[in-house]
Formats: C-alpha cells, sequence, structure tokens
C-alpha cells in the first residue's frame, strides 16, 4: 500500500497459468520417478530384512530336528541377541543424532 491509501498493483501475477504437459499425467509421471528411487534405496534394506528372516527360520527347522534342548537353547539364544541388538541399535540413536547436529554447525 502507498501512503495516499490507493492499492499498489503487483507487478508479477499470483498465479501462473499452467503450461502444456501439466495436470494429472505429469503428477503421476512425478510421482513414477520418486517411486523408482526411493526403491533403488529401500529395495536392499527390505531384501535383507527378509533374508535375515528365513536364515533364522531355516536355522530352527534344522535345529528342531536335531532336538528339543537344541531347539530351546536356540530360541534363548536368538532372542537374547536379538535383544542385545535392539538395546545397541536404541543406545546409539542419541550418540548419532549429536554427531550429525555438530557437523551442521557453521
Amino acid at each position: 500500500m502507498r501512503g495516499d491509501g490507493e492499492a499498489e498493483e503487483a507487478s508479477a501475477p499470483l498465479l501462473v497459468p499452467a503450461a502444456k504437459g501439466t495436470g494429472q499425467g505429469r503428477v503421476a509421471r512425478e510421482w513414477w520417478e520418486e517411486s523408482k528411487r526411493l526403491w533403488r534405496i529401500v529395495g536392499p534394506a527390505i531384501f535383507q530384512r527378509v533374508a535375515l528372516y528365513g536364515i533364522n527360520v531355516v536355522s530352527q527347522a534344522f535345529i528342531g530336528h536335531i532336538g528339543d534342548l537344541e531347539l530351546a537353547a536356540f530360541s534363548i539364544a536368538s532372542t537374547v541377541i536379538g535383544g542385545f541388538n535392539f538395546g545397541f541399535l536404541v543406545s546409539m540413536q542419541p550418540t548419532t543424532n549429536l554427531q550429525s547436529g555438530y557437523s551442521c554447525i557453521c
């Protein structure tokens, strides 16, 4: 606004008209490209989780054929190791946040 109370006209429009080739097709294409990029990052992590779970299941099946005591021992050991892994992961989380926070200070 000017000092005399009249509204000042904007030199650039707030809404720019859409160019050709925009719309639903462009949004779908951008979504697909972003999805492909995400799958390149997440795909190996998903494969690792499935493979690790499969190794545990196959190991339990083979150990179950050996005997009940061995199966019980393996079940307890895998549960304890899984708990230690989770505890290690949770305990490292504040450390990584602290380090990344310090690396961003300029």
